[in-house]
């Protein structure tokens, strides 16, 4: 039987054969391809509006989440700037979400100042931060879309299903009225993000959603 890696990328009807629209290298690849996938339906942001949503969580200190987050960059900062930890023991992709405010973060005490706040909002308006998890969760409540992370590396689902804030999964399902299938791939400097497709459309309904895709994530939809 074919691996729901191998299926994600061929299947025996060919009217389901997905495509893939190749992001650019250049720091901008997740924010790309989901601007990509919008344009698509009529739906017209900005690289620059797509991370404002995002960066504006830093500016807000009384953002539980991002402000979990935040911290525990704070932590890791401080504890490779210790020696107490190893970058080649770090999961690269916790790494490339550090690293981009490493340089501050490492010199700031917790609370951080609104100073370091702005510095950090700066940064992830830049191409220096290339987005993560919690960019994908921020874009999927504010545009409600549910985005399906493959991860080509590995040749299995990452972060399969994130839609909104409720951990149900069956509700998530629900409440999203459409899709957006994203592949996840590492590189040399960290990791890419691509769009996958079926011919012109690269935005799904439950009911477009190809076959190969539901296969590839059915444990999950």
């Amino acid at each position: 039987m074919l691996s729901n890696c191998v299926q994600l990328h061929k299947m025996a009807n060919n009217q389901q054969k997905l495509t893939v629209f190749e992001a650019a290298s250049d720091g901008d690849c997740m924010f790309s391809s989901i601007k990509y996938a919008l344009d698509s339906i009529g739906k017209v942001y900005s690289i620059a509006s797509l991370r404002n949503a995002i960066a504006q969580r830093a500016l807000n200190e009384n953002d539980i989440e991002f402000n979990s987050v935040l911290q525990s960059w704070h932590e890791m900062s401080h504890a490779i700037e210790e020696s107490k930890i190893s970058t080649g023991t770090i999961c690269p992709l916790a790494l490339q979400d550090v690293m981009h405010v490493y340089g501050i973060l490492c010199q700031s005490s917790w609370p951080l100042e609104p100073n370091v706040r702005q510095f950090i909002y700066q940064r992830m308006m830049s191409r220096e931060y290339w987005g993560d998890e919690i960019s994908l969760r921020t874009l999927s409540q504010k545009l409600g879309v549910c985005f399906l992370v493959w991860d080509a590396s590995s040749g299995a689902p990452y972060m399969p299903l994130i839609n909104t804030t409720d951990d149900n999964v069956a509700d998530k399902r629900t409440k999203s009225q459409i899709y957006i299938v994203l592949r996840l791939r590492g590189t040399d400097g960290g990791s890419h993000y691509d769009l996958y497709g079926c011919g012109p459309r690269f935005v799904f309904s439950s009911e477009t959603l190809p076959e190969n895709v539901k296969i590839a994530f059915r444990q999950f939809l």
